[in-house]
């Protein structure tokens, strides 16, 4: 049987999350998201706190790099929080990993395209929107000035293409890297799903696996 592994990756406040909600619906596959992914680490030791705390969020390869050479092998605090993040990215790979071998499913984020291409053949969507859009979406959820959304939108932009630079070697974002890109302010996010889960259903119909 074909395996149905659909990665998301998408920009801040785009809509992509809801859409990944609404296309695993509508595949009948489990969505492997940020709490499923949170619980799961949960499980092998990783607590709220921890989880929080370095969840996408990137290793400065400058500083890790003076942290693994240290003298007489002494790493200062600060460097060796730097390389918990990898030995949690590590972590986090396993358990997306371990989820696409239970069953098919519809992951989001976390360079999850880059970690499950090792062993499948996953279908990569990038979900974006115009930067309006997002920033209008954004004022909206965390009751912000449009000045201070603007900056929140840009920053977890970067925030996620840094992460995705770091991990993969690849740019965010670039069409190149992906499937399917959609511009999820031109449908609603139920036909964005519908579109999206006629496109997956033909391309993991030529898949080999």
């Amino acid at each position: 049987m074909k395996r149905k592994i659909i990665t998301i990756s998408r920009q801040f406040n785009s809509g992509g999350d809801e859409i990944a909600a609404k296309l695993s619906k509508l595949m009948d596959i489990p969505l492997i998201d940020r709490n499923v992914i949170k619980e799961r680490m949960k499980v092998k030791g990783i607590e709220n706190d921890t989880f929080e705390r370095y969840d996408e969020r990137t290793t400065n390869s400058f500083l890790y790099s003076l942290a693994v050479t240290s003298i007489n092998g002494h790493i200062p605090g600060g460097l060796e929080d730097l390389m918990m993040g990898d030995r949690f990215f590590d972590l986090q790979s396993t358990v997306i990993l371990e989820a696409a071998a239970e069953a098919d499913g519809v992951f989001v984020g976390r360079c999850a395209d880059y970690i499950l291409a090792e062993r499948y053949e996953p279908v990569k969507i990038f979900i974006h929107a115009p930067f309006d859009d997002r920033v209008a979406v954004t004022e909206l959820e965390y009751t912000l000035s449009k000045s201070h959304a603007e900056t929140l939108v840009k920053k977890s932009d970067k925030k996620r293409a840094s992460y995705y630079s770091f991990y993969t070697g690849k740019v965010w974002g670039e069409a190149s890297n992906y499937d399917l890109t959609i511009n999820a302010s031109a449908l609603n996010a139920d036909d964005c799903a519908a579109v999206l889960k006629e496109l997956c259903e033909r391309f993991t119909n030529n898949h080999k696996t």
